[in-house]
């Protein structure tokens, strides 16, 4: 993941949406929930770092419908 300190507020929305559709997909048990929990908790960290990084900023979460 890039360093989310050094994107613009249009990158770091961009990102937390490409994160919460992940989280969403591991969520929704699309594919194999025992063999995907090392991937699935890794991409639920970046998301929260993200979005983390987003309230800083003071810019809302747009949920567009993610499992999250």
């Amino acid at each position: 993941m890039a360093d989310l300190k050094t994107m613009t507020d249009e990158e770091l929305k961009e990102e937390v949406h490409r994160l919460a559709c992940s989280v969403s997909y591991y969520n929704a048990a699309e594919g194999n929930w025992s063999a995907e929990t090392e991937a699935r908790n890794a991409v639920k960290k970046e998301f929260w770092e993200a979005q983390a990084e987003l309230e800083s900023r003071g810019i809302k979460f747009e949920n567009r419908g993610y499992l999250i």
